[in-house]
């Protein structure tokens, strides 16, 4: 009866399953966005709708990073890091700071080290904190009846504004 019967060869695990784990597609850290994104940055942002100057020498229309320069006379306006106009800054105002922004930034300090010898999470905090850093981040560009176009800055107590004819 057991006579004939053949004993089978054993074979390897890719033999027998021939659907094993593969990669597919890629992951987000490969992405373009994310290898070669440009670090946060430390200035406001601002889109621009306008062709900004005439003939040879304009700026299109597009999403520029606003920075004032250390001698605050120039509005330095920056795309993908490279310096694309300056931009002549007819008034700059630099204000204290109000007391309740000092006072909240004061309490989130003291309530994350609480939390931190507690042992908890701060994540709540660090975002609130990063909010109310935004909110004093700030840049636009408006049309005037005048003539020019107003860019308008704002960096915590920092106010600048300049212009661009049309």
């Amino acid at each position: 009866m057991f006579d004939d019967f053949k004993i089978p060869k054993i074979r390897e695990f890719e033999d027998i399953v021939t659907f094993t784990d593969q990669k597919a597609g890629i992951y987000d850290k490969d992405k373009a966005i994310y290898m070669y994104a440009l670090d946060k940055t430390k200035n406001p942002n601002m889109l621009c709708p306008y062709v900004l100057g005439d003939g040879e020498n304009h700026i299109d229309p597009g999403y520029y990073e606003v920075a004032l320069s250390d001698d605050r006379r120039y509005l330095l306006l920056i795309q993908s890091r490279e310096l694309k106009a300056l931009v002549p800054a007819i008034k700059v105002v630099v204000q204290k700071r109000s007391n309740d922004y000092e006072n909240r930034v004061a309490e989130i300090a003291q309530e994350r080290e609480k939390l931190i010898k507690k042992k908890k999470t701060t994540k709540r905090l660090d975002e609130e904190l990063v909010s109310l850093k935004e909110l004093e981040l700030s840049a636009k560009i408006y049309d005037s009846k005048h003539g020019y176009y107003v860019i308008e800055y704002k960096k915590f107590n920092v106010y600048a504004w300049g212009y661009v004819p049309i």
